[in-house]
């Protein structure tokens, strides 16, 4: 990235990046980004899950009903079941993150 720095705080500074690095007008950059997200929403909403090799997975996952403790009433109340959504990288990136931690200490 050229002068963008490496903080994509924003949705703006992202698109702008993508863009720059593809080669891509930021307008189509822009649609494509808005074409994924909605797929996102999507697949999400249809409890389904994204898989892409070597990238990672989104999928979500449920949690059953199950008594939890309010500490300010001082009283057991009962959770009902909910979802969670998780994204967990592949093995590749979770790779480089750990050389980048041992590069930090001094290993």
């Amino acid at each position: 990235m050229s002068n963008l720095g490496y903080n994509l705080d924003s949705k703006d500074k992202f698109i702008r990046a993508l863009a720059e690095r593809a080669g891509y007008t930021y307008k189509d950059t822009e649609h494509f980004w808005d074409c994924f997200t909605d797929l996102i929403e999507d697949v999400v909403a249809m409890d389904g899950c994204i898989r892409i090799r070597r990238f990672g997975e989104l999928y979500l996952s449920h949690i059953p009903a199950r008594t939890g403790y309010d500490g300010i009433r001082k009283e057991h109340i009962e959770i009902g079941p909910s979802k969670k959504l998780h994204f967990k990288f592949s093995d590749r990136y979770r790779q480089i993150v750990r050389k980048m931690g041992k590069m930090n200490r001094g290993f």
